[in-house]
């Protein structure tokens, strides 16, 4: 059933959310206030499973429709459709659906991989590191904090497990969310 894998996924997401806010308290990173980087990079991918709680928002919210009108028009890869620019400096914003963004996105600013030496190592955004570099620094030489930071890949599995034979294929953003 569609609707009981979107309360699995947001139920995920959920336990996502913790460990990041954990981690930000404890090793005090996050992300610049405003900043839309991210949501402005045309690389940016999703699975469309990782969609599917906010296509169900968006069709709870009476969304839907202008969101695929949205779509059909964006460029793909291009920035995502659910970004608000800042009237004032579209480098800013924010993101009209965050309660329900994929799993990219909830953990990007944080970004870490899993080293073949089973050390996790920091990979996060370039505007994180430019903004403060010194905390950066801070963090990436502290294995014991850097042990608790969630690992996009381990998350991306364990939805893989979650839903077996599920199409785990990327997509740009934008494609994902048509497709969900």
């Amino acid at each position: 059933c569609m609707q009981d894998s979107v309360v699995r996924v947001r139920d995920r997401f959920a336990a996502v959310d913790l460990e990041l806010a954990r981690f930000a308290s404890s090793s005090g990173l996050a992300c610049p206030p405003g900043c839309g980087a991210c949501c402005l990079s045309p690389e940016v991918e999703a699975t469309v499973l990782e969609m599917g709680p906010m296509a169900d928002a968006l069709v709870a919210e009476g969304r839907a429709d202008a969101t695929l009108a949205a779509l059909e028009v964006a460029p793909s890869p291009g920035p995502c459709v659910m970004y608000q620019p800042d009237p004032d400096d579209p480098r800013r914003g924010r993101c009209s659906a965050y309660a329900v963004r994929p799993l990219l996105c909830r953990v990007f600013a944080f970004g870490t991989r899993r080293e073949r030496s089973g050390r996790v190592a920091l990979v996060s955004c370039r505007t994180m590191r430019a903004v403060d570099p010194d905390a950066m620094s801070i963090v990436e030489g502290n294995d014991v904090l850097l042990a608790t930071a969630p690992v996009m890949s381990d998350h991306a599995h364990a939805l893989g497990t979650d839903f077996p034979g599920h199409d785990a294929h990327a997509l740009p953003i934008n494609e994902a969310l048509r497709a969900a």
